[in-house]
């Protein structure tokens, strides 16, 4: 009984968002089947009616409603102008809203989408205030309210402080150069706030390791491990030039070649080299940290 008022003729649009909230929070699974209808255009609505149902059901339930409404909003221009416009003017700026629901990849087509529609060059200059002159029953909705709507999505990106959520502010600011700053600004302060969310701490004892032991080294990432091998590569580069007996001879070929008079010199063979540097790490780090050293597999 409720849908039929909804889409009754001359019903008004405050009067349907009304109904539309209603069956969305308390007949949903019933409802989406409406929705479907409409969406298919099988059901008969007034193009306000329509607008007023889609807005409305796609910024309570942003995510559930995504696969009916999107493809509208792709194909039809000028109902996803109208949509949108209704969306950014009803928004509510609060964690519990739709759109903060969503993946990051739809944020993303959502972006993309209103940046299409309202370009980003033609947002008016903001104004403090209430703007009276542009009452919603005049027809025209506030076009800053557009604009706001679109600098919301950063906003929850960054709030999400994550590296899916890091990838996709840094997508945004190399496709917009009109909005770069903001979202550089985003994704600069939710890369720290992530960072310090996802740092694990040393415990006690490593840091009490790390006080006794001037030459010990906290290994937890890839990068750490890459630093630990450098260093151990350098002091076999010194082992080999810079000490009174050095190892050059083990890395390095000098001397005649069959029946040639000439002395030739070079590296030895790569596989040699390597049986080298392995055993030298596996010597040189074991003292310090247990290691196991391994070598790229080589098919015979």
């Amino acid at each position: 009984m409720l849908w039929e008022w909804a889409t009754a003729p001359n019903v008004k649009r405050e009067a349907i968002r009304q109904l539309v909230i209603f069956l969305t929070k308390h007949g949903w699974n019933w409802f989406k089947i409406q929705l479907n209808e409409v969406t298919n255009g099988n059901i008969s609505l007034q193009a306000e009616q329509r607008v007023a149902v889609l807005a409305t059901v796609f910024r309570l339930r942003t995510d559930e409603s995504w696969d009916m409404i999107w493809p509208v909003l792709q194909i039809d221009t000028g109902l996803a102008r109208s949509i949108l416009l209704e969306l950014a003017y009803h928004h509510q700026y609060s964690p519990e809203s739709g759109i903060h629901q969503v993946s990051e990849s739809k944020l993303i087509d959502l972006y993309r989408r209103l940046a299409e529609l309202y370009p980003i060059e033609d947002d008016p200059p903001f104004r403090v205030g209430p703007q009276l002159n542009e009452p919603e029953h005049q027809g025209v909705l506030p076009r800053e309210r557009v604009a706001e709507f679109r600098q919301e999505i950063p906003r929850i990106l960054g709030g999400r402080d994550s590296q899916a959520t890091c990838d996709a502010l840094a997508l945004l600011a190399s496709e917009f150069e009109q909005s770069r700053s903001q979202m550089q600004w985003h994704l600069r302060q939710s890369t720290e706030r992530w960072r310090m969310k996802a740092w694990n701490p040393p415990t006690i004892a490593d840091v009490t390791r790390l006080l006794l032991h001037t030459k010990a080294q906290l290994v937890t990432t890839s990068e750490d491990l890459l630093e630990v091998v450098i260093e151990s590569l350098r002091r076999l580069q010194s082992r080999i030039t810079d000490t009174d007996n050095p190892l050059v001879y083990d890395y390095w070929f000098i001397g005649r070649l069959g029946q040639n008079n000439n002395y030739n010199h070079g590296p030895h063979h790569e596989e040699h080299i390597a049986r080298r540097i392995a055993a030298w790490l596996q010597d040189d780090l074991q003292s310090r940290h247990p290691a196991v050293i391994n070598r790229e597999v080589v098919p015979r």
